[in-house]
């Protein structure tokens, strides 16, 4: 939290010391004060007030734009999690009926930043919200929204802090989020001030929970970037996409680019509309997402029908999005990576149904996995303020890298504009190999952080994703994912095919960078 404060005091100087006609503010609540002396771990809020009260010290004009809970949370850390019969949970230590304000920071934060630029006075409050909901209906409109068995499970403070140990987290973060998830309930997220004033005078609404559900796909970024890939090319392109909902705004973007979107469930029910929506195709690229419900049978069959519908199609080339199989690499020492082994599966299988040209374009490790924040997180924060990267894979075993957002698809477009297609390729896309031990240097570097790579024992990494709610199935399967790439590598990393490098590179503002700000 010192450093915190330190880097938000900065950069309220920076401001003053250029003059600036008004600052805007993204500050939190002081849980420790409202609560009393009750709750006094929530540093991350408590920081920010502390920022906002120097603020006003110093007098620059400024509007605190407090922002709610982020509904993006969602998509990783705090996603309902998937059990043995196929249903979902969603677990906190808060009461079912405590509510919490959400806002999708992406798409509505600015929408307030902009209120409080062109509408507020100096020394305003607004509360950046799109939705104020309990966890009971989280669930709720979560499962009835994407058809998902979902319910609400409250877990005691020892459970909770338990699995927070059990994930690598260390017990000052955990103490900090249990206080933080027992003050919001109790105390209220902006302190039980009124929100509704914060929605007045907004350029639009912002989303509600219901809305963000829709707008995500909760999977897939390999399709948009072969989108992306495809739309820059010189060559016209008529791209048709598929989608469950045609409604998303994810959807309606690709609508306005100019892409056919078209409104599919691939699922092997399905069947006939799946045929119906290849038709006309000339290429096709199809990829499946084994951990939208973690089931390999049901990833090989909805494969095996999207292969059958390109080749009913007469498609000159299908472009898959497969991956190596560990079970048959390692001699059947690895016969749990599922996701591997599931696609490497469907990869054989549209060899022999006569399509002219297949290409078996498998994904290296997402850099964006990096990304992730929480318990979650490859990139996990000790208490010493350093961080570390813990796996079951050697030190100095390598890892094929792509941004697949903004480079997957570049490969894709490489293979369909060939001058020539083989009757099988594969390519094994990245932007760089790196060993563990090496992306956790370069990241120091790229950050100015403290972190380092730990490798784990097997029963500490399985217990440690158990923990967090993933069935003991899945903990495995992850673990002979790192343990079989680290004994017998990845196959040797195609050349990247376009002149475009991605490098995994941070920005440092900090305070002992003053002179930068």
């Amino acid at each position: 939290m010192d450093r915190e404060v330190a880097e938000g005091k900065m950069m309220i100087d920076a401001a003053k010391a250029a003059n600036v006609r008004l600052l805007v503010w993204s500050g939190l609540e002081n849980f420790s004060d409202i609560s009393g002396g009750k709750y006094t771990h929530v540093l991350h809020f408590d920081g920010k007030a502390r920022v906002t009260a120097y603020a006003k010290e110093v007098g620059i004009p400024f509007v605190n734009v407090e922002c709610g809970q982020y509904f993006a949370n969602f998509l990783t850390m705090a996603s309902p999690k998937k059990q043995e019969d196929g249903s979902f949970i969603l677990f906190s230590p808060a009461p079912p009926d405590a509510v919490t304000p959400l806002v999708d920071t992406a798409h509505d934060y600015g929408l307030f930043v902009q209120k409080a630029i062109e509408q507020s006075e100096p020394g305003t409050e607004i509360f950046a919200h799109g939705d104020v909901i309990s966890g009971a209906d989280l669930a709720r409109q979560w499962g009835e929204v994407l058809g998902k068995k979902t319910s609400y499970v409250q877990v005691s403070e020892d459970q909770f802090k338990q699995g927070m140990a059990k994930a690598g987290v260390p017990e000052p973060v955990a103490i900090e989020l249990l206080e933080m998830y027992l003050g919001i309930a109790e105390l209220g997220y902006f302190g039980k001030k009124d929100l509704g004033p914060s929605l007045e005078g907004l350029e639009r609404a912002p989303r509600t929970w219901v809305d963000f559900i829709k707008a995500n796909d909760w999977s897939k970024v390999n399709s948009v970037s072969v989108i992306n890939a495809l739309s820059e090319s010189p060559k016209p392109y008529r791209i048709r996409a598929f989608t469950r909902d045609a409604n998303k705004d994810a959807a309606k973007a690709l609508a306005n680019r100019g892409v056919e979107v078209v409104a599919v469930n691939f699922t092997v029910e399905n069947k006939e509309e799946a045929f119906k929506a290849f038709e006309g195709a000339t290429y096709a690229f199809v990829v499946t997402n084994f951990w939208e419900h973690m089931q390999q049978d049901k990833e090989i069959a909805e494969g095996k029908m999207l292969v059958d519908a390109a080749a009913h199609a007469k498609v000159k080339l299908l472009v898959w999005s497969g991956l190596e199989s560990m079970a048959k690499a390692s001699s059947g020492k690895y016969n749990n990576v599922f996701h591997f082994d599931g696609k490497a599966m469907v990869t054989e299988y549209a060899k022999t149904v006569g399509i002219p040209a297949v290409a078996d374009v498998q994904a290296g490790m997402y850099m964006e996995n990096y990304l992730g924040t929480g318990a979650f997180a490859l990139i996990k924060k000790q208490e010493d303020g350093s961080y570390t990267i813990s796996n079951p894979a050697d030190p100095e075993s390598t890892v094929p890298l792509i941004s697949t957002v903004c480079d997957y698809g570049l490969f894709v477009r490489k293979l369909i504009e060939a001058p020539n297609h083989e009757p099988f390729t594969s390519v094994y896309t990245h932007s760089e190999v790196l060993s563990q031990k090496e992306i956790a240097r370069q990241l120091a570097e790229g950050t100015g952080k403290d972190v380092t790579y730990h490798q784990v024992s097997e029963e500490d990494f399985k217990k440690s994703w158990a923990a967090m709610g993933l069935p003991e199935i899945v903990a495995q399967e992850l673990y002979e994912g790192y343990a079989s790439h680290s004994e017998f590598g990845c196959k040797d990393a195609s050349k990247p095919l376009a002149a475009r490098r991605v490098e995994m590179v941070a920005v440092n503002l900090s305070a002992e960078n003053k002179e930068i700000v």
